[in-house]
């Protein structure tokens, strides 16, 4: 097991919007790196950047990974 930070800067998506309303969290990782290593069972702490608005910053969600990475069109639940 494994465990990640996924970063959210303010500035380019509403982060505290998203977790607030999203039952199901998913999470873009672009690095194809990371896509092959992220398995079911990792841990995930959600890390929101200052932005320029200078928000507070630190870790404001967690969870577990419960499914396999995958392009968005292959999504068990579909956003």
């Amino acid at each position: 097991m494994k465990t990640w930070i996924f970063q959210g800067n303010p500035d380019k998506f509403g982060i505290d919007e998203y977790l607030l309303k999203a039952r199901e969290i998913y999470w873009s990782v672009t690095i194809p790196k990371h896509q092959n290593e992220i398995a079911i069972g990792d841990e995930v702490y959600i890390w929101r950047a200052k932005g320029s608005h200078n928000a507070i910053s630190g870790i404001v969600a967690f969870g577990v990974i419960n499914e396999e990475c995958n392009p968005r069109e292959k999504l068990k639940n579909q956003l």
